[in-house]
């Protein structure tokens, strides 16, 4: 499966932009979430995280259907770390899916829960 192209975040204040754009990094993390190694594309996923930047949620979206349990965590934790609409609902998707582990979903839960009014 291809994944998405990220594009570069909308303009936003300094002080509320997360990181700079930078195409060559995110070209990497594009290549480690492909990897056959399941901590290279945990290592992705984390960074993505990270990085805050709604247009990777796709890539992250990518990640919840890792055959890893950490991946697919730290798919959601980094969900929780975007906060855009997209990302929450993933989350809920996450949360109310019977098939994913519990403690993955509970994570999902508790993320939607810290966003709720």
């Amino acid at each position: 499966m291809a994944l998405p192209t990220v594009a570069p975040a909308k303009s936003r204040t300094a002080a509320s932009q997360p990181r700079t754009f930078d195409a060559a990094s995110l070209a990497v993390l594009k290549e480690a979430l492909a990897s056959k190694d399941y901590a290279t594309r945990l290592v992705a996923v984390e960074a993505l995280g990270d990085a805050k930047l709604d247009s990777a949620v796709p890539w992250v979206e990518h990640a919840l259907g890792d055959t890893e349990h950490d991946v697919r965590m730290a798919g959601v934790e980094a969900l929780d770390r975007v906060h855009s609409t997209h990302a929450l609902v993933l989350l809920a998707t996450v949360r109310d899916d019977t098939t994913e582990e519990l403690d993955i979903r509970a994570v999902a839960a508790g993320a939607l829960l810290r966003t709720t009014p």
